[in-house]
């Protein structure tokens, strides 16, 4: 079974979690939001994740046009946003599965 996370990190918080979620999942891409949609404009892995931050409590531009555009039909899919607010409170990861 195929399965490709694609990420957005600015710090490199979301990257770290996307590479824990790759081993611990097997996923066989990690593949940057940031390469651009020229590259990857569909993907037909079995299971597909998205990890990135929330930024002032939304998705970042760029992650919200990147899955905007990007064409995926699969069964699983995930979304995993890493959210720190305020830095001095408390890391929380929400992870939620739509099939």
């Amino acid at each position: 079974m195929s399965k490709t996370i694609f990420y957005f990190s600015g710090t490199g918080n979301s990257l770290k979690t996307a590479k824990e979620i790759k081993t611990k999942i097997e996923a066989n891409e990690l593949i940057s939001m940031s390469q651009g949609l020229e590259e990857y404009n569909s993907c037909q892995s079995q299971v597909i994740g998205f990890v990135f931050p929330v930024y002032f409590g939304g998705i970042p531009n760029r992650v919200f046009q990147f899955i905007n555009n990007l064409y995926v039909n699969p069964p699983k899919l995930y979304i995993c946003c890493i959210n720190i607010w305020p830095v001095s409170w408390q890391w929380a990861t929400c992870c939620s599965e739509y099939s």
